[in-house]
């Protein structure tokens, strides 16, 4: 899997490609779902690459690091995942204070349109992106009808409970590791000296 740490990094070249965006922390079987469908869209669309995007530190941490939440996994192992999950590419976004202050519209054009070339976009349908996280899936429907994009809203996923990331959080925290593991899809993992 290509990892891209900047968009200066992604090739001029980059075909066309689906990209799903998020966290991803942790790659949880709703991650899994929303990856199913960039894949079923790709295949679709007859585009070869999915690309990932995620954020490096979390958002949380620069707009509200009091409310930042412990991280699941590594950048390293979140790319393990991914590719596991059938993703061809991640981009890595250094989220900072710039970023943060970014319109829906100048993400959209910035990131998916002219670093990634996006055929597709498959994310949550609880998805929000943008500066006070002003965008949601209308706004990526509604922007690439005129950029040359389809927009897919992904149900959440789950039960009783949806799958999250701070699911998984709450289960590790009250020493449900079984409920983690259920909502992981496999069990949760600690590497460390």
């Amino acid at each position: 899997m290509q990892i891209w740490r900047d968009v200066d990094e992604v090739p001029a070249d980059l075909g066309r490609t689906v990209v799903s965006i998020g966290n991803f922390d942790g790659v949880h079987l709703g991650h899994a779902h929303v990856l199913r469908e960039a894949r079923s869209s790709a295949a679709r669309l007859g585009i070869d690459t999915v690309v990932a995007v995620t954020f490096d530190p979390h958002p949380m941490a620069v707009l509200r690091p009091e409310h930042a939440p412990p991280t699941l996994t590594s950048i390293h192992t979140r790319a393990r995942l991914l590719e596991d999950a059938g993703v061809d590419a991640m981009l890595v976004i250094g989220f900072d204070r710039e970023i943060a202050s970014w319109s829906p519209l100048e993400f959209i054009d910035r990131i998916l349109v002219d670093t990634l070339h996006a055929g597709a976009v498959v994310v949550g349908s609880n998805f929000r992106f943008g500066a006070k996280a002003a965008g949601e899936v209308a706004t990526l429907v509604e922007a690439g009808a005129s950029r040359d994009f389809e927009t897919v809203g992904v149900p959440l996923d789950g039960g009783p409970q949806v799958w999250s990331s701070t699911y998984v959080r709450q289960c590790l925290a009250t020493g449900d590791v079984a409920g983690a593991a259920e909502a992981l899809g496999r069990p949760f993992t600690v590497r460390g000296i």
